[in-house]
């Protein structure tokens, strides 16, 4: 063992620097991360009033959209939807009617109509709407189906078998450019 000199100072030397140093530190970090804590509780509260307001805002929005709700199908269930139904397909049936194109019917028949057929008189009656298929694969299509009373006189039974055989022989003859 070696021999120590007796120590004449009143306190032992104890170095604190380092501890006072770190603890500064710690206290500024503290300071520091106090400081954005309350900085984000200000936020969080000025958010917190907005998002309530919105919040009160949309609730008002879906209660008035629920009473608008309630009227309409208060209105839609006092509605006779059924006569309101018939009269609307009774005034498209009048309507298609009135759009008969009586240029295409002419000219169509013009085509079929053979020498010696003379024709007195076209009744013409818009039958109800139904669905025909396209083609193969297609989806289906309405088409207003017009039905065609046709009077008149022909010379000959030959022409009026030639008119038959043009009217029934080509159906589609009467079809050509017309709307669906």
């Amino acid at each position: 063992m070696s021999w120590q000199a007796p120590n004449l100072a009143r306190a032992r030397f104890e170095n604190l620097r380092p501890l006072r140093r770190i603890s500064l530190l710690l206290a500024a970090a503290a300071l520091v991360l106090t400081a954005w804590n309350a900085a984000t509780w200000v936020r969080t509260g000025a958010l917190g009033a907005e998002r309530a307001a919105e919040l009160e805002r949309l609730t008002r929005e879906t209660s008035q959209a629920r009473a608008r709700i309630a009227t309409l199908e208060a209105d839609l269930e006092a509605a006779d939807l059924e006569a309101e139904n018939e009269r609307v397909e009774f005034l498209n049936h009048r309507i298609a009617e009135r759009a008969f194109s009586w240029n295409l019917l002419l000219d169509r028949l013009v085509e079929a109509l053979p020498a010696g057929v003379r024709v007195r008189q076209l009744s013409p009656s818009v039958a109800r709407r139904g669905a025909v298929p396209r083609r193969a694969g297609s989806r289906e299509r309405e088409v207003e189906t017009v039905g065609l009373r046709v009077s008149g006189e022909a010379e000959d039974d030959e022409a009026l078998l030639e008119l038959v055989d043009n009217l029934f022989g080509n159906p589609p003859i009467f079809l050509k450019g017309a709307r669906t």
